[in-house]
């Protein structure tokens, strides 16, 4: 006996979740702005891609999305303060300086201003 009648797929059909799935993978991965499907078999889409900006815009900026000088020269500043505080890492350097008064500690004060539920 054959099925003659297929049910409504309320939630959307395994192809059409993977084919959006697909979208934003290339969306956000790839930068594909838009897509347009040959839905032949062994069909290849046409791709569109975002404007990335100039070649100059793309070299200044790093992955995190910080100007490449910029960020150079944050790690510089804290590569020198740590080496002045005579830590070897950011943990000995904080460390140091809740013990000497440098730096409040926050954790601290925020206990003392908590309000007190018995």
């Amino acid at each position: 006996m054959a099925q003659e009648f297929k049910p409504v797929a309320i939630g959307g059909s395994t192809v059409g979740k993977a084919v959006k799935l697909a979208e934003t993978i290339a969306h956000e991965d790839y930068g594909v702005a838009d897509m347009q499907h040959d839905t032949r078999r062994g069909g290849v889409p046409k791709v569109r891609y975002k404007d990335q900006g100039t070649p100059l815009q793309q070299q200044q900026m790093s992955s995190w999305g910080a100007p490449g000088a910029l960020l150079e020269t944050a790690v510089g500043v804290g590569r020198q303060t740590r080496l002045a505080s005579g830590g070897y890492n950011g943990v000995d350097v904080l460390q140091k300086m809740l013990k000497d008064g440098t730096q409040p500690d926050l954790i601290e004060a925020s206990k003392r201003r908590a309000m007190k539920v018995w």
